[in-house]
């Protein structure tokens, strides 16, 4: 199947300066194609994996890369991404010359597999920058695409210097990238752990097959993803019960059980005693976050069912 190409003309609003600009949702998959301009993409919340010409980069709530012009990319496991879609020209970008001159921009044009990452801070003061950029966009009053030319090279400029002012780093090598793939999916875990999950789910967060993904789990972290989600679920169940505004039932239900009497079984295990009875003798402090670890082996189940 042929991949799909995006042109300037399907989003063209007239004008010799092609720009179009989108603040919106991803709430499903996106397939790999390509286009004939380039996109700054800013992710203001939420995760995916990005493709891009078959290599998977995990990304999230302050992630910002450029796919130039011609650029096979898409998207997958996503789960609920707002992000800002900036698309544009990059050969009439203002101050053009001056930005390839930058060594920042000329590394930010070449960082797919590695987004630049801003803190929550500077990813709010992005976010209203583009904002007034969008209303610029919108309200199209007399000189708004010079406008926008020069805001959008602001934009450039600014990222340039926050990538030019990073530490130079050592190249990651597989395991760095594996490691880290790993971790987003903890962190995953961490966050969702109330919603249904399944071992495919988080293989594919990961970009790995789920035996590879399950083997790289346990090694890196001494536990599987099934005993990490289970503990994570008892801890939060535990906690309520120790409030006593919620029946056993209804904790286990909030903490992400779909089967009380399954929580019954595993908080018996975990914790030597009932849920109810359980709930009097207090909260036990959090076990601590798996950290990365050497070796380890080991079947891990399929918990989609849990």
């Amino acid at each position: 199947m042929a991949t799909r190409r995006l042109t300037q003309a399907q989003y063209s609003h007239g004008g010799e300066y092609f720009f179009h600009l989108d603040k919106c949702s991803l709430i499903h998959n996106i397939a790999d194609h390509s286009h004939d301009f380039a996109e700054l993409v800013v992710i203001l919340a939420g995760t995916a994996v990005h493709v891009v010409e078959g290599t998977a980069t995990p990304v999230n709530a302050g992630h910002v890369f450029v796919v130039e012009q011609d650029t096979v990319h898409g998207y997958r496991s996503v789960d609920r991404v707002e992000y800002f879609n900036i698309m544009f020209d990059q050969s009439r970008l203002a101050l053009e010359d001056q930005l390839h001159q930058l060594a920042g921009f000329r590394a930010l044009l070449q960082r797919l597999s590695q987004p630049l990452v801003l803190e929550p801070a500077r990813l709010r003061r992005l976010e209203a920058t583009l904002d007034g950029l969008h209303r610029e966009f919108e309200r199209r009053l007399p000189g708004f695409a010079a406008m926008i030319q020069l805001q959008l090279s602001t934009v450039f400029l600014e990222l340039s210097r926050l990538v030019g002012a990073e530490p130079p780093s050592e190249p990651k090598t597989p395991v760095d990238h594996a490691q880290g793939q790993l971790e987003q999916v903890r962190d995953y875990l961490e966050g969702h752990f109330r919603e249904p999950i399944t071992v495919n789910q988080l293989a594919h967060l990961a970009c790995l097959s789920v035996r590879q993904f399950q083997r790289s789990f346990r090694q890196a972290f001494a536990t599987t993803p099934s005993d990490y989600l289970i503990r994570l679920r008892l801890e939060h169940a535990r906690s309520l019960l120790a409030t006593g505004t919620l029946r056993v039932g209804e904790a286990a239900l909030a903490s992400g059980f779909s089967d009380p009497n399954y929580f019954s079984r595993q908080y018996r295990k975990r914790y030597g005693m009932s849920p109810s009875q359980g709930d009097s003798y207090g909260i036990q402090s959090r076990a601590p976050k798996p950290s990365p670890s050497h070796f380890g082996s080991g079947a891990v189940a399929d918990f989609s069912a849990e």
